[in-house]
Parts: structure tokens; C-alpha cells; sequence
């Protein structure tokens, strides 16, 4: 039997379709590269500045990783027990490559933190394209945090397996020159003034 049956499961469905679709588990998708999010994400931070673009990219990926967490646990028969979606999350989401995800969460004080290796957001951030096509490493580090995304959805998933919801603050970045992406479970609700504060100290 295999050690990752929910990474295989969802590794198996994508399928590739000569009337251009992408689809993965039954979901429409695509693909593209992670430095061109980067390059987008860059676009945005320098018209509207980065609090501004983090917020609302936070709040807005909130809301649709509430209804994802839902829907893939239905989806993949997981059991009802955190240990059993921990295993699931992180497999699933190695599977689609957004990244290497270790929960280290205290169930009893609902506190903890996930340390998230090889972020595709972040690793985006140190590669970029030549003129002549090719993807390159470029060694650049950021002087601000780059996964306010993919906090959004960690944040649902540990709502769901604390049973009450919490947000997550990434407190270190691995585009920032750190060996990985580290987010820290938080009580306290997120809203544009709390993240404007924080990002001020």
C-alpha cells in the first residue's frame, strides 16, 4: 500500500486535453510559471503597494480556501480527524506544487505554527526568465514576506481542524533568504487595520 495515497490519487487525475483544457481532480486549471507570478505579484505591490495588494489578496483567498477545504475532504473521503487532514493537506498540496507542508500544531492550547519548504510563491520570487527563454536562478532576496496566499489557505485548514477559526501570519519567507516559509497560527481576527499595524512594527 502506497505511504502517500492522497498525493498519488491527485497526481493521477491531471489530465491534458487537446481542446486546451487542464483539469486536475475534475477541476478546470492551468498551469503557468512561478516566476511569472512573481513578476505579476510585483507589477501589483509597485501601482498599489504591497500592505494594500497582501490584504486583499489574504481576505479574498480566505473566503475561497473556506469552501476548498470543504470540498476536497469531501472529495477524498479524509477521515474526520486532524491527524488524517494533516496527512491529506500535506500531500495534496505537494502533489499540485505549491509546496512541502509540515503542521506543528498543539491541539489542546489550538496554537502552533506550519513550516512550509520550497513555496512556489517565494521560490518564484529568486527565479526569472532570460530573453532567450530559459529559467534561471537569481539568488535575489525580498525585503518583505511573499505567501500572503497561501496563509490564507493554511489558515482555513487549521480552522477546520481546530474546529474555530484562526488566522495565520507569516512570520518568516524563505524569498526573504530563510531555509523555508514559517506561519504562525493567530487568534486574533485579520482586517486591513491589524495587518496595516503589523506590518508598520
Amino acid at each position: 500500500m502506497s505511504q502517500t495515497p492522497y498525493f498519488d490519487e491527485a497526481a493521477k487525475s491531471a489530465t491534458f486535453e487537446q481542446d486546451g483544457q487542464f483539469n486536475i481532480i475534475g477541476v478546470r486549471a492551468f498551469i503557468t510559471s512561478c516566476a511569472s507570478i512573481a513578476d505579476w505579484m510585483d507589477d501589483l505591490y509597485m501601482l498599489l503597494g504591497e500592505r494594500f495588494i497582501d490584504a486583499r489578496l489574504y481576505l479574498s483567498a480566505r473566503r475561497a480556501a473556506k469552501r476548498t477545504v470543504t470540498a476536497l475532504l469531501a472529495e477524498f473521503h479524509v477521515p474526520d480527524d486532524p491527524k488524517s487532514k494533516e496527512q491529506f493537506f500535506a500531500e495534496f498540496y505537494a502533489a499540485i506544487g505549491w509546496g512541502n507542508l509540515e503542521y506543528q500544531l498543539d491541539y489542546a492550547q489550538k496554537t502552533g505554527r506550519v513550516v512550509v519548504k520550497n513555496s512556489f510563491l517565494a521560490q518564484g520570487y529568486a527565479s526569472k526568465f532570460t530573453a532567450q527563454g530559459r529559467s534561471i536562478a537569481t539568488g535575489a532576496k525580498s525585503t518583505i514576506t511573499r505567501c500572503a496566499l497561501l496563509g490564507a489557505y493554511l489558515a482555513a485548514q487549521v480552522s477546520n481542524f481546530f474546529g474555530e477559526e484562526i488566522e495565520m501570519q507569516e512570520q518568516q519567507c524563505a524569498a526573504m533568504g530563510n531555509d523555508a516559509c514559517l506561519f504562525q497560527v493567530s487568534h486574533e481576527r485579520f482586517s486591513l487595520r491589524n495587518h496595516h499595524k503589523q506590518n508598520e512594527s
